[in-house]
């Protein structure tokens, strides 16, 4: 086991990555003892940029990460998590209806707000992807999504499946696009549809070591082999995570 830190490692971890971070540490005690700080993508990297100190950076796309690494200690690729509509099923979703269905003008559409969550980053480069098919697309889409996929107590709270079956059941949304580990655990009450492969896109969750001494930098380091080792792995799997793709 590894020794103690007078002072609990930082972790900043996004939203989408807390409970397999904290499902990791409770099943590892071998692991130094880590204060869990969680905040959308954007809004972690805002943090940082602002001048907080913390020893593990986990966000939901690798890019963020890379952004703030240390010279030495480049972004790592966690995992990858697939673009993912989680549908009211008397909308009728499917793979080959997708983009029919997201721009009828009948049926609401709800995603994050890009540029503040990567989910919505993510919903906002499918449009993109739309509008290569049908030009003009992607204005229609982004114009008539409701970009309000956040947490009805506001950014402080973590996004979750619970706000997006909120979005769905009281009738915000027929349509939420978000992730594969997002809306995992809906598959019971909402049709699950990945978009068709030439609007597909994923999410590449990485991680950042940024301790600023070598004693913390090696416990940080093993939180971080820990989630890339393959009990992490199977974990994140879990939890709607895939492979890291090769970068």
């Amino acid at each position: 086991m590894l020794p103690a830190p007078p002072v609990p490692l930082r972790m900043l971890v996004a939203s989408g990555l807390r409970l397999a971070v904290r499902a990791l540490l409770a099943a590892r005690p071998d692991l130094p003892a880590a204060d869990v700080l969680v905040a959308p993508s954007q809004v972690v990297l805002s943090r940082l940029r602002a001048g907080e100190r913390v020893d593990l950076l986990l966000t939901a796309d690798i890019g963020l990460a890379a952004q703030v690494a240390l010279t030495g200690w480049p972004a790592m690729a966690l995992g990858s998590d697939t673009a993912m509509a989680a549908a009211r099923p008397e909308i009728g979703l499917t793979s080959d209806n997708f983009l029919q269905r997201l721009l009828d003008e009948r049926i609401r559409v709800v995603i994050a707000q890009p540029g503040l969550h990567a989910t919505g980053d993510l919903a906002a480069a499918l449009f993109d992807r739309a509008d290569r098919i049908l030009p003009g697309a992607y204005e229609v889409l982004l114009t008539k999504s409701r970009q309000t996929l956040i947490p009805a107590s506001g950014l402080s709270s973590p996004l979750g499946p619970r706000r997006v079956m909120e979005a769905l059941s009281a009738g915000e949304a027929d349509i939420v696009l978000a992730t594969a580990s997002l809306v995992r655990a809906l598959s019971a009450v909402a049709d699950l549809v990945q978009p068709p492969r030439e609007l597909q896109g994923q999410l590449v969750p990485g991680l950042a070591i940024l301790s600023q001494t070598p004693a913390r930098r090696r416990l940080a380091r093993a939180v971080a082999d820990a989630l890339l080792d393959r009990e992490g792995q199977a974990l994140l799997a879990r939890h709607g995570f895939g492979p890291p793709p090769i970068l």
